[in-house]
């Protein structure tokens, strides 16, 4: 079985070769490793050129910037994989053997098109190491279907917002014309919607051997600014009228993930210009009803704040919770 890993590179010379190197350091060697270059003005483009010239196994893709979703896009189009996963270019993987647990699940299930793991975070800015303690159901993960698994990521709090914690068939990703969206900032949100939506079989994994680094500077998480919620008021536009029109109790689970990104744009919106707060403001007004499907506890509290105070008196106390929780994260 041979397993694609697409790295997006952009500027990241300081992070990138750990990336790399807890790939070429797997015991699985059937794998191939696309880095592809969307317009580094860095040296991660030498640096990624160095890696090829040492491995066949790393294949360099230099392209124009167009962003995350347009390199991972054109990974995937270049890919040979019978699977395909991806690695963000400042995270890396801690285990050795990830790749040798990923096709051994793959192996014993068969005909997966998207295999589940997680991941721990690393906070900068203290040093603390967070891992969840939620766990997959696996076994029903393996043998319920599809609606019973989903239902279980969901009432689990499990549901992935994120494409690097996802390994997924290449065929069926190319089949369904599977692609990131190019221009908005919350793409694996409206990814991993579009995926789920079309798979047959879902599996999962208890490991979490991906490591994510929390508050890097001039990371895409650390910058959240009004195209982020501009991102999300997309997704929200694209996909609420559909889950709505099912009106079943999948869709309102749907409807209560999409609750808990929407109740992230009120911990941005202080942050924004009075011209800015002016061209989303109304918008998110009409999404208010999102939070009666809500099963976050974090989307909840935002709930209660901005209906007993309203936005913009609500949105300074969500600033001020969100700093204090940042500090002593």
């Amino acid at each position: 079985m041979l397993i694609s890993v697409i790295i997006p590179v952009y500027n990241v010379e300081n992070y990138i070769k750990k990336g790399v190197e807890s790939v070429l350091n797997q015991s699985y060697t059937n794998f191939e490793l696309l880095l592809v270059n969307d317009g580094s003005k860095d040296n991660s483009p030498k640096i990624c050129d160095d890696f090829a010239s040492k491995d066949s196994r790393v294949k360099v893709l230099h392209k124009i910037n167009g962003g995350a979703s347009d390199a991972r896009n054109q990974g995937i189009l270049a890919a040979k994989g019978d699977y395909l996963m991806f690695l963000d270019s400042d995270d890396y993987w801690d285990d050795n053997n990830a790749i040798q647990k990923v096709v051994n699940r793959l192996t014993e299930s068969k005909n997966v098109d998207i295999l589940l793991f997680y991941w721990k975070q690393i906070n900068l800015n203290t040093n603390r190491v967070e891992i969840s303690n939620k766990k997959y159901q696996t076994e029903i993960s393996k043998n319920a279907t599809k609606t019973e698994v989903l239902k279980s990521l969901f009432d689990t709090g499990l549901f992935p917002s994120s494409a690097v914690i996802t390994v997924v068939n290449r065929a069926f990703i190319l089949q369904n014309e599977l692609f990131f969206v190019k221009g908005i900032k919350a793409e694996d949100v409206d990814w991993t919607l579009n995926v789920f939506k079309q798979a047959n079989k879902i599996d999962a994994i208890n490991e979490d051997f991906y490591v994510v680094l929390l508050n890097r500077e001039g990371s895409v998480t650390s910058t959240a600014d009004v195209k982020s919620i501009e991102s999300i008021l997309f997704i929200l536009d694209k996909w609420c009228p559909e889950f709505i029109a099912k009106n079943d109790p999948l869709s309102h689970l749907f409807l209560g993930h999409l609750s808990f990104h929407y109740s992230t744009c009120f911990v941005i919106y202080p942050n924004l210009s009075n011209d800015e707060k002016q061209l989303v403001k109304n918008r998110l007004i009409a999404y208010l009803y999102l939070f009666k499907y809500t099963h976050s506890k974090k989307a909840a509290l935002v709930k209660y704040i901005i209906s007993f105070l309203g936005i913009e008196l609500g949105t300074k106390l969500l600033d001020i919770l969100f700093r204090i929780r940042k500090k002593t994260r």
